[in-house]
């Protein structure tokens, strides 16, 4: 399992309503993807020997709740889907201590040759840690925003 990603908010990631801003929220998710990516054995070993990294091509962030001053925050951080060259992400944020969400992330990633900036597929080895991580999607997952 993925342990979750800890953070402690700066103060001026508080916003001028008193709780946490957007973007605060969005830099939380990502680097709780980077934390779920070392997880899994990515990182810069990684990328000098498999001349492999990840982009980011699609997320979708869902607030739920605002989040207060002066608390540490949880991402936890699951795989939902993984073939050759994607990997598909779900991310829940909690208040630490706290047992309600308050906002989701759903990112996707393609797997890209350092050198050429081409998509190109995982190691074995990679896609099969990967895949062993893989849950259930939540009923969140794949929604978009209905406009006015």
């Amino acid at each position: 399992m993925i342990r979750p990603y800890r953070v402690t908010p700066g103060s001026d990631w508080i916003d001028y309503n008193g709780h946490l801003t957007e973007w605060a929220y969005a830099r939380v998710f990502a680097d709780g993807i980077d934390h779920a990516l070392v997880e899994l054995g990515f990182g810069p070993e990684y990328r000098d020997t498999e001349r492999g990294t990840f982009y980011t091509v699609e997320t979708h962030l869902r607030f739920l709740r605002e989040i207060p001053p002066g608390v540490d925050l949880l991402a936890q951080t699951t795989v939902v889907g993984v073939d050759p060259k994607r990997l598909h992400f779900a991310e829940v944020l909690t208040p630490d201590g706290h047992d309600w969400e308050a906002a989701t992330f759903e990112s996707l990633l393609l797997h890209v040759d350092t050198d050429t900036t081409r998509v190109k597929p995982m190691p074995d080895w990679f896609l099969d840690r990967a895949g062993a991580e893989r849950v259930d999607a939540p009923d969140w997952l794949g929604r978009s925003i209905r406009g006015v």
